[in-house]
């Protein structure tokens, strides 16, 4: 009897001294499962705002260029290229492009622009450069210099601040054109800021943008780059339970008023460029779509 009863307050004073490490063991894993799980908690919420953009910036990734050439998987803003055009396709972090190696600008660039990235602030990139994926003749940024003309970018750098890689990327040329000084920091980008604007109030839009260029282009600069007629930018946006779209064109040169006064319909540039706009849109939906100018949400 005497020897049970000891046995058992050995036993006991055993756990008891082996408890508390158990607990204090187990004290990290419960930490992080249930990490954040209380609101207004700062080291919590910054955790949480860490892996949102860690999550996006993963996500973005997935998009960029797997091999020379390719592309990542089609999206609603991704377009046909008029068949008569040369191009060679570049997936990039924020954006899609259709390179003209002929030109030496692109076909159009295309690009899904959220809430998010027109919301954020990141430093803005300084510095074209060649596009080191564009072998052969390509724009250098000597052909620009006193050519009279800006570094026109299509995807802007203002809608790229949520990347640091994706800022980078909108200076190579392959997604710049050479753009008459007052369009470009006149309406194109009143247009750009406008933009993001809805964006911030629509949750996303979809923007496919590039140069119109005429039967003989003048050229800039050793490596000939050509100087676009117009730009067209087409937009398109979801609204309830269906999709609405809108389009702008402008010459290259100043444009006066407001750049409300230069949309079209999306079907009108499809005429003009020989592109597809949209086509994963179901048929039934892009018709109208692109049959129509929106203007009362604009406004």
């Amino acid at each position: 009897m005497t020897r049970c009863l000891f046995s058992f307050f050995l036993t006991m004073k055993t756990n008891l001294i082996i408890l508390p490490f158990i607990c204090i063991s187990l004290l990290p894993y419960s930490c992080k499962k249930h990490a954040g799980s209380k609101a207004g908690e700062p080291h919590s919420y910054a955790a949480a705002l860490a892996s949102d953009v860690q999550n996006l910036e993963k996500e973005k990734e997935k998009q960029k260029r797997n091999s020379k050439g390719s592309i990542s998987p089609l999206r609603i803003e991704f377009t046909r290229t008029n068949s008569k055009q040369k191009e060679i396709k570049f997936s990039r972090t924020g954006y899609e492009v259709s390179y003209n190696p002929d030109w030496r600008i692109p076909n159009w660039v295309a690009y899904e622009l959220t809430d998010y990235e027109a919301s954020a602030q990141g430093k803005r990139g300084e510095g074209f450069e060649s596009d080191p994926d564009v072998k052969g003749k390509k724009a250098q940024p000597a052909d620009y210099s006193g050519s009279g003309y800006d570094r026109g970018h299509m995807a802007p750098a203002g809608d790229m601040k949520w990347s640091g890689k994706a800022m980078r990327e909108s200076f190579y040329l392959s997604n710049i054109c050479p753009q008459h000084h007052d369009l470009n920091t006149g309406l194109w980008n009143d247009l750009e800021v406008a933009l993001r604007e809805r964006a911030k109030k629509w949750g996303k839009v979809y923007i496919v943008c590039g140069p119109i260029v005429g039967k003989n282009p003048r050229t800039v600069g050793k490596n000939k780059v050509v100087v676009p007629d117009s730009f067209f930018k087409v937009v398109c946006w979801r609204y309830k339970d269906k999709y609405e779209g809108k389009a702008f064109v402008f010459k290259n040169a100043p444009a006066k008023g407001r750049f409300h006064d230069y949309s079209c319909t999306i079907d009108e540039v499809e005429s003009i460029t020989g592109h597809d706009f949209f086509f994963l849109i179901p048929d039934s939906q892009e018709n109208i779509m692109e049959a129509t100018d929106v203007p009362g949400r604009w406004y």
